[in-house]
């Protein structure tokens, strides 16, 4: 296999072209495309970079959500052991008062009672001295009069 000079010359040439237009491209297209991947390179890497915060700020607002939430459901325990409190101390002095009412009522009742048999036993003692009387009358046949009735009836009531 021979190879002449033009062979060698085509050769030189063509490496020389392969070379200018490698180094053309490296200029004009490797380099802004390069440019061009570093930067979409940059900005995807950002982008993850913000996902990343975002979800990391969305866990941590999550989290003081969840606190939020829990100390409202314990402040809402308070507050309705508080209203419960209040409720039963509420019921509890109603019943007692209640209680004391009736007993004052029972009271004023049982000292009416007494007011009233009291007022029954002296109208009934006035009626007995009033047959005594009249009996008296009808069997003595003597009319004393009413004041010294009155005094020997009194006597004899008190007597007995």
């Amino acid at each position: 296999m021979s190879f002449d000079n033009e062979f060698f010359v085509t050769f030189a040439f063509t490496i020389l072209n392969i070379l200018v237009l490698f180094f053309i491209l490296k200029k004009v297209l490797f380099k802004p495309v390069t440019n061009h991947m570093e930067n979409r390179t940059k900005k995807i890497e950002d982008a993850l970079k913000a996902a990343e915060e975002s979800k990391e700020m969305v866990r941590q607002m999550k989290v003081e959500y969840d606190e939020k939430i829990k100390a409202a459901k314990i402040e809402g325990q308070k507050v309705m052991n508080m209203y419960r409190n209040m409720a039963e101390k509420e019921y509890n002095s109603i019943i007692e008062s209640a209680k004391t009412e009736a007993n004052q009522i029972l009271a004023n009742a049982k000292l009416e009672l007494q007011v009233e048999k009291e007022q029954l036993i002296t109208s009934i003692k006035g009626e007995i001295s009033d047959l005594v009387l009249a009996t008296s009358e009808k069997v003595l046949k003597k009319n004393l009069d009413d004041d010294t009735n009155r005094k020997l009836i009194s006597e004899f009531i008190n007597e007995k």
